[in-house]
């Protein structure tokens, strides 16, 4: 793991942040759940979702398995919590109203180090090598990248 830190023969990592707004709620500006990111990164690379994954925060749940996690965080204090990226991702892609309004996940295995998830209701982010960033951004319209990329637990 890299934990922000480039190793000497890697990618260069990339973060985007998507900004796109939910179309099903032109009167408010929301935006758009957790499993759209997820299945923009699955439509590029299925396997960057499979594996070990780390949720260091997780909150303001909608739907139940959403809040299921929650709920196992809170309830056993846990942070970080473990979990398989297939099993957990699956309901977020099945359905939209599945989602978190804060959400920071880290891939521990295998290699290379992926960071995505929710900030605070404001956007949608993924954190990987430059060109599955690049490619998972396309997908969206409106993004901005960085290469502040720190360390990813800052945000919580």
């Amino acid at each position: 793991m890299t934990d922000g830190r480039q190793e000497a023969n890697a990618e260069p990592q990339l973060e985007v942040h998507v900004l796109d707004m939910r179309p099903d709620y032109p009167e408010h500006r929301i935006i758009l759940p957790v499993g759209r990111l997820l299945s923009a990164v699955a439509r590029v690379d299925r396997s960057v979702l499979a594996g070990q994954w780390e949720i260091w925060t997780a909150w303001g749940c909608h739907g139940e398995h959403a809040c299921a996690i929650e709920d196992q965080m809170d309830e056993a204090d846990v942070e970080p919590l473990r979990v398989t990226g297939p099993e957990f991702f699956g309901p977020f892609m099945a359905d939209p109203e599945v989602y978190f309004e804060f959400l920071v996940m880290r891939r521990i295995s295998p290699d290379p180090e992926v960071v995505l998830g929710v900030f605070d209701s404001s956007w949608l982010f993924l954190r990987a090598g430059a060109s599955l960033v690049r490619a998972v951004a396309a997908q969206f319209e409106e993004v901005r990248f960085t290469t502040d990329l720190g360390d990813f637990r800052r945000w919580f």
